[in-house]
């Protein structure tokens, strides 16, 4: 791949920061960011949003190192990974005390199915259509449901719930699965966001 990107990563302390720095290599330079480095959103083309662990956590930290108004400013490309993904939405069912980011309208819900073991564990299929499946590995328990239904760009290929994986909306991109451990198909998501092929 010719061009090269300038990529921020926040590191919310509940993620695989060096995993996530290795696989984003491949697209540029790879920025860290985390307390008092806030000058690199003027500098970068893509800011991560990723995560591990509750939305409370999540939003916890952004909030206690003043995080929030940086991200809700940047005009630029968004990619959000499962925790990350979530709390871009207004609330969750698992801290109905704490509000989210907001950044999309709608909801966090737990996965609620006698015949859907949670967390989702492993690699499960996600399409568009039942002619379009890729496989992505989650871990989640949790799944986002926006206002508008014409934002989602993928589910998972289950009978029994919807559970999105995908969603575009504006400039980001929210995927609920973890790209950088999915293999080459998580590598082929990222260059069609990156490239403006998705």
């Amino acid at each position: 791949m010719s061009i090269k990107y300038k990529i921020g990563i926040i590191n919310l302390g509940i993620n695989n920061i060096k995993s996530l720095k290795n696989f984003f290599y491949k697209y540029g330079e790879v920025y860290v960011i985390e307390k008092n480095n806030y000058s690199i959103f003027k500098e970068i083309d893509c800011l991560i949003i990723p995560g591990n662990g509750t939305f409370h956590s999540g939003i916890s930290y952004l909030k206690n190192n003043s995080l929030i108004d940086p991200i809700k400013k940047f005009k630029k490309k968004i990619i959000a990974i499962c925790l990350g993904m979530q709390i871009l939405f207004e609330e969750s069912e698992e801290s109905p005390t704490i509000k989210g980011l907001a950044l999309i309208k709608g909801k966090v819900c737990k996965i609620n199915h006698p015949k859907i073991k949670t967390p989702l564990l492993g690699w499960f299929e996600s399409n568009k259509n039942h002619k379009n499946k890729k496989n992505y590995f989650f871990n989640n328990s949790f799944s986002c449901y926006p206002e508008d239904d014409n934002i989602i760009i993928e589910k998972l290929n289950t009978d029994y719930l919807e559970i999105v994986s995908v969603i575009k909306f504006k400039n980001i991109y929210a995927l609920q699965f973890h790209p950088e451990k999915s293999s080459s198909n998580g590598f082929k998501i990222i260059d069609q966001i990156l490239n403006e092929k998705f």
